[in-house]
């Protein structure tokens, strides 16, 4: 009776080992129900005693049946206590006799569970055949008038010689032994009401019984017959059951701990060593199954990786063709911001009404900026990607990184005619981090606001101290959220309409860019909406400074006018000739040199105050010819600008090392060029103007 429970054991086993290889697969772990549900199919196939395996929620409802085409409608699953008892110790279980409600034919639920971050997301079941356990029972080879049963922890027939339906109750005297110790033999009548000696075992791993009747009367005119052999055959007996029972049971358990172990090493990515095949055909298909299944594993890992180095060397081909890209783009808008801002203040000195081409300009001005911020945005992107944002933090005010972003977008504001309330803690609020990049946060907040708001509508910025951090609010009665496109909010390119009634503006990186510059910083940002039409609320949260007693000490800076004497040089005729109309109108003695031998010639007799220097020139680059400017003349103290469509910290650092004072990325803002012409030798700005 043992030998047979460890065999019993052994199929039960076997079937766990199988399932928990199953459980490892990569679409399972992908969630892709449907791939799951063919491979699931495959290693159906590939065991005889299985009728069915299905995947349930931990609910019970079942989401995958191999018994129904993947997407039918499915039921919840039979015997739930077996499922709880899943959940609750996330180890395998052996269900009770049940009946499948889709295939309609009784059999065993298996299951192990598949957990993921300490819980069970799924529970994957193998029905199987209670005729599996009849085979097992007639290999025993019993005399006909034994009996010799299989019962379920609910102590009802599994399987049974002579035969009894699977399900039905065990006799009285079976069920009252399986109650009490794991083994033993008593007196009692089976469900017929013959009366027997019977002897049974119950598994410790399975919950389930195995029981052995042998006829009363048999035995006991054995007895009579042969007392005496008896008592010395049943020591011998007794021993030798023993030994057979543990060499049975070891010869068993050994492939099926082999097989146990390949299924965990499969799960681990591990090379799988399994013993020989084994005499138990059941075993040796299940060996075959987990040496197929880790090929498979070893396979898809050489995919993955092959893959994963393509996605590699694929976004370093995108980083590199969108840095060159933005800083193609940026040449030719150059020379169109300058002229247009010519044009612009050239019209300014005109009497009222000369100028019907006023607005034609102020068009064509808000084009050329929108293009400048869809390149910066490209730029943005790879930046994202490869985690190149470097923060520059310095002690600031709340409320000056306030001003500055209401400064960004006051025109955009304007334009669309709304009102901006604006309050702040009367207490200055002390920040540590990077002015540009916090103000670019409420900015592009601000933007969004004006953007999706109908004209003449109402703007609120908040600022509250909570604890350590400060509470930013950016709030608007415009179009509002639609519910369905919060959750994909600051995911990178989301440009959903707001509302139907309103199109997406931009490449859609711009919350997804506050959000990650709010996490550089140490804070959040949260977006929320009550519905369409309802208006928005952004959040950026950030942390105080350590010392809120910060004063700033004013410094004194001493003004200068435009200087008088500019030297341009740029291999681009149109940037260059665009750039020098402008300056000379604003006053400057301006000349142009259109390479660098021509620059350093001009350098010498013209002796610049300021050079605008273009760094992608043919033959000697722009860093080459502000070297020779410092090295030729070290006693001139010439302002050195790099104007430049190539705008990563590596640029500015090549930059700095070259001997540039300033480093301006293409199109220039004309403020910040003008910043930098009225201010003395390093002073102003000396990193990229913020895109």
């Amino acid at each position: 009776t043992h030998a047979l429970m460890t065999a019993v054991d052994a199929e039960l086993r076997g079937s766990v080992a199988t399932l928990q290889g199953l459980a490892t697969s990569r679409e399972l772990a992908r969630d892709d129900l449907r791939a799951f549900q063919e491979e699931a199919l495959r290693v159906l196939a590939s065991q005889p005693d299985w009728l069915n395996v299905t995947l349930s929620l931990p609910s019970g409802q079942q989401v995958m049946n191999t018994g129904r085409p993947f997407g039918s409608a499915l039921p919840v699953g039979a015997d739930t206590e077996s499922l709880e008892r899943v959940l609750k110790s996330l180890k395998p279980e052996i269900g009770n006799v049940t009946m499948g409600l889709v295939i309609q034919r009784t059999g065993v639920p298996v299951r192990v569970p598949v957990a993921r971050h300490g819980a069970a997301t799924f529970v994957l079941t193998a029905f199987v055949d209670t005729d599996s356990f009849g085979a097992l029972l007639r290999a025993q080879r019993l005399p006909p008038e034994w009996v010799i049963a299989i019962a379920d922890g609910n102590r009802r027939f599994v399987a049974r010689i002579p035969n009894r339906p699977a399900g039905q109750p065990v006799s009285p005297g079976f069920n009252a032994a399986l109650l009490g110790p794991p083994e033993g033999w008593y007196r009692a009548l089976t469900v017929e009401g013959r009366d027997t000696y019977q002897s049974y075992s119950r598994s410790s791993f399975s919950g389930w019984g195995v029981g052995m009747a042998i006829p009363a009367a048999e035995v006991e005119a054995i007895a009579w017959r042969t007392a005496a052999a008896m008592t010395a055959g049943a020591t011998v007996s007794l021993g030798l059951a023993f030994i057979l029972a543990i060499f049975v049971g070891r010869g068993i358990a050994g492939p099926i701990g082999s097989l146990a172990s390949g299924a965990r090493a499969i799960g681990r990515g591990d090379a799988v060593e399994l013993e020989a095949p084994h005499r138990v055909t059941e075993v040796a298909q299940v060996a075959a199954a987990l040496e197929e299944a880790a090929g498979a594993v070893r396979r898809r890992e050489q995919t993955l990786l092959e893959a994963e180095e393509a996605l590699r060397q694929a976004d370093h081909r995108k980083d590199e063709f969108l840095a060159t890209l933005s800083h193609e783009l940026r040449n030719p808008l150059a020379p169109l911001r300058s002229a247009l801002h010519l044009l612009r203040v050239s019209g300014e000195g005109r009497a009222a009404g000369s100028t019907p081409a006023a607005p034609l300009l102020a068009m064509m001005e808000r084009q050329v900026d929108l293009l400048v911020r869809l390149v910066d945005d490209l730029l943005e992107v790879s930046r994202i990607s490869r985690g190149a944002f470097e923060l520059r933090r310095e002690r600031i005010e709340l409320s000056t990184v306030v001003r500055n972003a209401c400064e960004t977008s006051d025109t955009l504001i304007r334009a669309a005619g709304h009102t901006l309330d604006i309050s702040l803690p009367a207490e200055p609020i002390w920040l540590d981090g990077d002015p540009a990049r916090l103000a670019q946060i409420l900015s592009n907040l601000l933007n969004n606001a004006a953007r999706y708001t109908s004209g003449g509508g109402k703007i609120w910025v908040r600022g509250e101290r909570q604890g350590d951090t400060v509470a930013i609010s950016v709030r608007d009665n415009g179009d509002g959220i639609a519910p369905e496109a919060l959750a994909r909010l600051f995911e990178m390119f989301s440009r959903g309409a707001n509302a139907s009634s309103r199109a997406p503006q931009g490449l859609g990186i711009g919350l997804a860019l506050s959000r990650r510059l709010a996490e550089m910083h140490g804070g959040t940002l949260e977006g929320s909406s009550e519905g369409r039409g309802k208006g928005a609320e952004f959040v950026v949260r950030l942390p105080l400074a350590a010392d809120q007693g910060f004063r700033a000490t004013a410094t004194a800076t001493t003004g200068a006018a435009l200087p008088r004497r500019i030297l341009v040089i740029d291999d681009n005729a149109d940037a260059a000739d665009s750039l020098g109309m402008l300056l000379a109108y604003l006053g400057a003695e301006v000349r142009i040199a259109r390479g660098g031998v021509e620059a350093l010639e001009l350098f010498e007799s013209f002796e610049p105050s300021v050079v605008l220097l273009d760094i992608g020139m043919p033959g000697m680059d722009g860093y080459q010819v502000a070297r020779e400017i410092r090295k030729r003349f070290p006693e001139r103290l010439a302002t050195l600008v790099a104007l430049t469509g190539w705008g990563q910290e590596s640029d500015r650092q090549n930059a700095r090392a070259a001997g540039f004072d300033h480093h301006l990325v293409k199109p220039v803002e004309i403020g910040a060029l003008q910043a930098i012409l009225d201010s003395p030798r390093g002073e102003g700005l000396r990193t990229d103007q913020c895109p």
